[in-house]
């Protein structure tokens, strides 16, 4: 049996539909710094919580609004975006507008869904928020010069004021008063001189409802000038938009914000009378198939008793719609009690209608739809029939609507939730068979940050097939689909890409208490002076590089800053590398850490060279900041960071190890040459003392013959030998030798060797610290990617047994299913920024335009500037 079709779908009137489709939400700031807020359109549980909302989508255009005011002094004239939607013939917003504006202290935005593109023209409603914020200004004025007391009377007339004129605002733009305006004929891409180009990658991320772009990389980003001279390109500089942040901020902040304020608007974007029915018929579901749980390995029969339940449930509110439109032209006049009292008789009176089944849901629709009289007339008072005419034909409309897409949304329910718990069973039993392994700390954070990651992109996946709308019609159909792009999706996983550089910290600082551990105290482990150097040093690179390198960039390049520079190069003659050195040494207040960071990075780019023009040389600088400080904060950056300066030191080192074995070489060498010189001289000297023994010893035997022979002179007759010349002494000789080679002569001692500083020690411990632990992370997050791929694998293959034994509710789950899918309208929009007008007030006739295009995964951003009324 075929199932119902979105093609029978109707929706409410035309007039009705686009009220529906159109949200208008004010947010004001008093001279007090008191919050004011109102919402219209899109449901009643929308003005229910009016303020509320208000407040919530304030907070996030302020987010834009103070971060393009503190660091470029810009104000926010409009944004925004278009939004793409899912399949469907119901009337959904295509545009999502922002503007502000101030008047006396007062300020004041508007934030507005509109049902079509083009409906509010950003300089019409910027002009009708000037005009808006001097009213507030003028009943705030009078307020304060009254007797009233202005937090509680003052505040009560200034809310009702607020609605008022968020009324006024939201009638103006249904009757398109906002649409078209000869500022922005003007703005036209000729008229415009476009500084700056923005490259980034995105993905669609449908994690959540509503799905958004997720921001993933810049890959580039070029800066260019008009054709000026020389001094009106320097002027020129002045005002361009500079900072990071301020380009970080139009590029990913505004592009994320649209999903952000959708996703508020959406929280409170549908009718409490839509629930209410589709609690009435999920309980009348439970009752027709006598449970709250159904089994998928009965699909077929539930497809056949559900489709069964879609034609009982649709007769059933057409039978109640015509009760009701013969009650509201009864012309009786009752209390709200005997109102819902004669609607149940009728109900139970009419027997060929309302059978058993159908006369319950019948009575649990009064019940509904007197509850909501209710909201609309508090005091029960009596009331002709025909009064309640528009909030019960209201109810009614509801009633039809439910009827029309509940049972295609239930099967949609069944098919994706029983795929989301097969494949989430899966992702369980990979999660308890990692856990239940031995891991160190490294492994942990990598694995929970993995499968956080994990669990999100499997949700993502499944909530796109959900926007999308399945077309499958059994979960292992679908299961298969969503298997293979999980996989696709998966292989594409970086490790970087889910951590912070506070994980990678973390992990390393549990290391240095390993390693530099001197014993454990009562309350903690006691560390040695090392370990606590490396957490110092790692502590300094933690705000190096999240707090220093982004204040440095942003300050370097600050509108005061540059105008101080250009103004000491054009008037002291000194170039701009000077004169920023200059200017760093002067900020006393702050830290050494930002003075001796600052001036590495001026000294970086002294070292490329400059131009002759000072206009050539500052797009240079704008482009080496943005460039040094593109990959700031990131966990990789950080590590690189350190690895860097780790490196430097260690090179350092190394050329003070071969500056010394090089001074080593030379003395050695003269070393050589004593060592020879004092061998010869010993020689010399041991030959001449062995030379004056022999020469001693003969002297002494001629002595000695000569004295014998003169004993035994008279009776032998003996001939007396000669009388000896003694042998030439030993000094003698000694002097000789002096006089040819000189005394031993001392070596020339070798330098010690240069030891590793503590500073740098430190950071090359640090460095293979880290080293050592991201390359346990890649080699872990492969592994985890070979067990995942597998389970996966497996997981297909199996398809309809995988499915066939899951359970699901029908009660609050599948009312929390059709709250995202159906219900809450604007989970089935897409936000995608599309234009952003900024204005300088010291220079308004200069408008800032940013434009946004998307192509396959690239968002290109366009900044550029134009004058209002002539040529810039």
């Amino acid at each position: 049996m075929s199932g119902p079709s979105r093609k029978k779908v109707q929706a409410p009137s035309t007039i009705e539909a686009i009220r529906m489709a159109s949200v208008s939400v004010l947010g004001v700031s008093t001279s007090r710094g008191n919050p004011l807020g109102s919402a219209i359109g899109s449901g009643s549980m929308m003005e229910q919580n009016s303020e509320a909302v208000a407040m919530n989508v304030s907070s996030l255009i302020f987010a834009i609004r103070d971060a393009l005011r503190r660091t470029e002094g810009l104000e926010l004239i409009s944004l925004e975006w278009n939004l793409d939607r899912a399949q469907g013939s119901e009337v959904l917003p295509e545009q999502l507008s922002i503007a502000g504006a101030s008047s006396s202290e007062v300020s004041s935005h508007v934030c507005v869904l509109s049902w079509e593109e083009g409906i509010v023209d950003p300089f019409k409603i910027d002009n009708h928020m000037q005009r808006l914020s001097k009213k507030i200004a003028d009943v705030e004025a009078a307020v304060v010069n009254s007797n009233l007391d202005y937090e509680t009377d003052g505040m009560t007339i200034l809310r009702k004021f607020t609605d008022r004129l968020n009324s006024v605002v939201f009638v103006e733009m249904m009757d398109r008063q906002f649409k078209g305006s000869w500022d922005s004929i003007q703005l036209k891409s000729e008229n415009i001189d476009e500084e700056s180009v923005i490259k980034l990658q995105y993905r669609d991320d449908f994690t959540t409802l509503p799905p958004g772009m997720t921001i993933l990389e810049r890959t580039d980003l070029r800066f260019g000038s008009p054709q000026l001279s020389e001094i009106d390109h320097i002027n020129h500089f002045k005002r361009r938009i500079l900072t990071p942040s301020a380009i970080e901020t139009i590029s990913s902040s505004i592009a994320n914000t649209g999903r952000a304020i959708l996703a508020e608007l959406n929280a409170y974007a549908y009718g409490i009378e839509e629930v209410d029915i589709v609690r009435a018929s999920i309980a009348a579901l439970v009752r027709f198939l006598g449970s709250e749980h159904v089994e998928i390995r009965e699909l077929d029969s539930l497809k056949r008793k559900t489709n069964e339940f879609d034609s009982l449930l649709t007769e059933t509110v057409d039978s109640f719609e015509m009760v009701v439109e013969k009650h509201v032209g009864s012309g009786l006049i009752l209390s709200l009690s005997e109102h819902k009292s004669t609607l149940i008789s009728e109900i139970e009176s009419d027997k060929t209608r309302f059978d058993g089944f159908k006369i319950e849901l019948a009575k649990d629709l009064v019940n509904h739809l007197m509850e909501s009289v209710k909201r609309e007339f508090p005091i029960d008072n009596k009331l002709r029939a025909w009064k309640l005419k528009s909030t019960m034909r209201y109810f009614v409309a509801y009633a039809k609507k439910v009827s029309q897409y509940f049972v295609l949304d239930l099967q949609q329910y069944l098919i994706v939730g029983a795929t989301r718990r097969a494949i989430f069973d899966t992702m369980q039993s990979f999660r308890d068979a990692l856990s239940n392994q031995e891991m160190g700390p490294t492994e942990t954070m990598q694995f929970y940050r993995f499968f956080d990651d994990l669990y999100s992109q499997l949700n993502a996946v499944i909530g796109k097939k959900a926007f999308e709308g399945s077309k499958q019609e059994h979960p292992a159909e679908l299961l298969s689909v969503i298997v293979s792009d999980i996989r696709e999706s998966f292989e594409k996983v970086d490790a970087w890409s889910l951590i912070s550089f506070e994980d990678v910290a973390r992990v390393v600082r549990l290391e240095i208490e390993n390693n530099h551990s001197t014993g454990v105290s009562e309350d903690s482990s006691t560390l040695s002076d090392t370990g606590i150097a490396l957490q110092n040093l790692l502590s300094d690179f933690e705000t190096l590089v999240a707090d220093v390198v982004p204040d440095v960039a942003d300050h370097l390049l600050s509108k005061a800053l540059i105008s101080e520079t250009i103004d000491a190069v054009q008037n002291e003659g000194v170039d701009l590398a000077e004169a920023l050195l200059s200017i760093i040494d002067k900020q006393s207040e702050k830290p050494a850490m930002w003075n001796a960071e600052a001036r590495l990075w001026v000294e970086d780019f002294r070292v490329q060279g400059t131009d002759d023009k000072l206009s050539t040389n500052l797009m240079h600088f704008l482009q080496f900041i943005h460039d040094k400080a593109g990959r700031r904060g990131t966990a990789r950056s950080i590590v690189e960071r350190i690895a860097s300066e780790a490196n430097v030191r260690e090179q350092e080192y190394q050329i003070l190890i071969r500056e010394w074995e090089q001074e080593c070489h030379v003395i050695e060498a003269e070393n050589e040459k004593i060592r020879a010189h004092n061998e010869k001289r010993d020689a010399l000297f041991q030959q001449a003392q062995s030379q004056f023994n022999e020469e001693m010893a003969q002297y002494e035997s001629i002595r000695e013959k000569r004295r014998l022979a003169q004993a035994s002179l008279d009776s032998t007759g003996v001939i007396i030998p000669d009388k000896p010349n003694p042998p030439r002494s030993m000094e003698l000789r000694i002097a000789d030798i002096d006089a040819e080679y000189s005394p031993n002569l001392s070596e020339n001692p070798i330098p010690p060797k240069p030891e590793l500083s503590q500073e740098t020690s430190l950071y090359v411990e640090l460095r293979d610290t880290m080293t050592q632990n991201v390359s346990m992370m890649n080699e872990y997050q492969e592994k985890m990617e070979t067990i995942f791929l597998e389970r996966l694998k497996q997981l297909q293959s199996d398809g309809l047994t995988a499915t066939e034994t899951i359970s699901l509710s029908i009660g609050d789950e599948l009312l929390e299913y059709l709250m995202v899918s159906v219900i809450r309208g604007l989970s089935r929009l897409l936000p995608r920024p599309t234009r952003a007008y900024l204005r300088n007030p010291d220079s308004p006739d200069f408008i800032y335009v940013v434009t946004y295009e998307q192509r396959e995964s690239e968002l290109t951003i366009r900044i550029g500037e134009s004058k209002m009324g002539g040529a810039v």
